[in-house]
Parts: structure tokens; sequence; C-alpha cells
């Protein structure tokens, strides 16, 4: 049997938690991302389709046993919209999320950014 400790709780280490808030916020993480990842190992589990354990059937958080493919999706503008007003929390993703591709190939670099995002160069942040 293998110690399963429900997310939130001081047994699951920050570092996983921080996994699963990611995949919450950006959504599924490509096996391809996964696959040259150093820690990967040390921080999920990968299960197969043979396995019959609670890890079968994708990547799993070694501690929690949460499968990242059955975390609910906030979306980025969604959990902002918690902190800032509609149309700032608005704004707050657009300036954030294409920084926040969890792929590195797809992630905008931050001048790139600034230029598409015109109210910030405008000086009106909010």
């Amino acid at each position: 049997p293998v110690a399963v400790a429900p997310r939130g709780s001081p047994e699951v280490p920050w570092v996983e938690e921080h996994i699963a808030q990611l995949v919450e916020l950006c959504g599924p993480v490509p096996d391809s991302l996964l696959g040259r990842g150093r820690l990967v190992g040390k921080l999920l589990r990968g299960g197969d389709a043979e396995d019959d354990s609670i890890f079968a059937g994708g990547w799993t958080l070694r501690t929690c046993a949460t499968r990242l493919s059955e975390l609910a999706r906030c979306g980025l503008a969604e959990r902002l919209g918690e902190h800032f007003a509609g149309a700032e929390a608005d704004r707050m993703a657009q300036l954030l999320g294409p920084l926040l591709r969890l792929d590195p190939a797809e992630r905008a670099a931050a001048g790139e950014v600034l230029e598409r995002v015109g109210w910030l160069s405008e000086g009106k942040v909010f």
C-alpha cells in the first residue's frame, strides 16, 4: 500500500504543490517537457496501462497520488480575479499569460510582451 497525503497538507512537498498549481493555471504539461525534467522522478510517477496501482494511467503527483490529468483547470484570469477587480484581472492575465507558458519554446520574451501590452507602455497600470 502507498501512503497518500492530501494536497495542502504538511506532508506534501511545496514543490509538488507548486506543480499542481501550475497545471491548474496553465494546463497539462507536455510529455516531452516532463521527459527531460531533472526532478520528475522525485516528484511524479509515470504510470502505464498495465500498472494496477493508484499510479496507473498517466503522470501522478508522488506524495498525494493525484493524477495531473485530473486536476481542475482554473485558468489564469479566473485566479487573478480572486485578487484583482474585473478589467484589472484581464489586463494582468494579458501581461502574464505569455510569460507563463509551460514549454519554454512557447514562452514569450519580456520585450515581446511589453510591445503587445500597450496599456503598460503608456504608463496606465490600472
